[in-house]
């Protein structure tokens, strides 16, 4: 058996890591749902949310799997990250690197293993999206490894909101030294709706540059059918109210420089400053992620000839209702 070593640029990489403050069974990241897709999407039994520390890795979310965390000694996720790109292991009995790992000749039995790194802005590698299974295969088809690189792509959509709110936890220099590298866009505002941080990736996304956004009203992003919703809401707020979305990630329009409408995915937090509420808003465009997520689906749900609900999808109907009847 052939151990990963560890990366020349180690330090760093932990560096970057610590950044997100992840743990095992990190159910506040919200990646059940995506764990789950992976195990239609590609029929295995097994699938993780792997987060490579020194010593260890831990699995932030799980399927098929009773245990949270392995040494890093037998970690198949170890040797993508050495690869730096996906590790596809058809048959891993058959490759001398993982033919004598305990993880092959006990449980889980690993046969199957293909894992997509999960690159951080910083570019470091935090870990990989796998998928397994006890049988070998024949390897990942292109289309596979598209998939795969997609969902990993979801996955590290809810890893930088962790990391943002991390980082505002911290105070508002470090949070801003953040933001300014996150390829998410990052709004902050005050109690009366105004526009107090304007990162990059907000000009790219709707067009305005900071100095037009900082200062005016958050309806500059609004769609204008919308703005006396979110009006009444910051007035509540304002008066004390308890806010609704804070916390959650919801599905919105918004609107461009332009004029155009188009869908974003925002995740709002709240914090008081001088006795006011202030806003911080995580925006994502989901145009293009929106049809990914709806393609997925499809894929792991829908039979391609039929248009029906797949074999795989009525099977666990069909135990659903079995375990009713129980």
């Amino acid at each position: 058996m052939r151990y990963a070593p560890l990366l020349l640029n180690e330090s760093d990489r932990l560096a970057s890591l610590a950044e997100y403050e992840l743990k095992e069974d990190d159910h506040e990241l919200q990646l059940d749902a995506i764990v789950q897709l992976a195990s239609k999407l590609f029929d295995v039994p097994i699938v993780l949310v792997s987060i490579v520390e020194r010593s260890r890795q831990i699995f932030s979310a799980r399927k098929g799997l009773d245990v949270c965390e392995t040494g890093r000694d037998v970690s198949f996720c170890a040797h993508a990250l050495e690869l730096g790109d996906m590790l596809v292991i058809p048959d891993a009995k058959l490759d001398s690197r993982f033919a004598q790992n305990p993880l092959v000749l006990g449980e889980p039995f690993i046969r199957f293993y293909a894992g997509m790194p999960l690159v951080a802005p910083s570019g470091h590698v935090l870990g990989t999206l796998c998928i397994i299974d006890r049988r070998p295969r024949n390897g990942l088809s292109a289309q596979d490894r598209e998939h795969l690189k997609s969902l990993a792509t979801l996955v590290l959509d809810k890893l930088e909101v962790r990391r943002l709110a991390v980082a505002h936890r911290a105070g508002q220099t470090r949070f801003e030294q953040i933001a300014a590298t996150s390829p998410d866009g990052i709004i902050c505002a005050d109690h009366q709706g105004r526009i107090t941080f304007w990162n990059p990736a907000c000009e790219r996304l709707f067009g305005f540059d900071a100095a037009q956004a900082v200062g005016s009203s958050i309806d500059l992003i609004v769609p204008p059918r919308l703005r006396g919703g979110h009006g009444s809401g910051l007035q509540r707020v304002a008066g004390g109210g308890a806010p609704r979305l804070v916390g959650t990630t919801v599905g919105l329009e918004a609107r461009r420089e332009d004029g155009r409408e188009f869908p974003i995915e925002l995740s709002l937090s709240m914090w008081q400053e001088e006795g006011k509420a202030s806003f911080g808003a995580i925006i994502r465009d989901m145009t293009t992620r929106r049809a990914d997520e709806e393609r997925l689906f499809q894929l792991a749900h829908i039979d391609s000839l039929s248009g029906l609900p797949n074999r795989g999808v009525l099977m666990s109907r069909v135990a659903e209702c079995l375990e009713r009847k129980e």
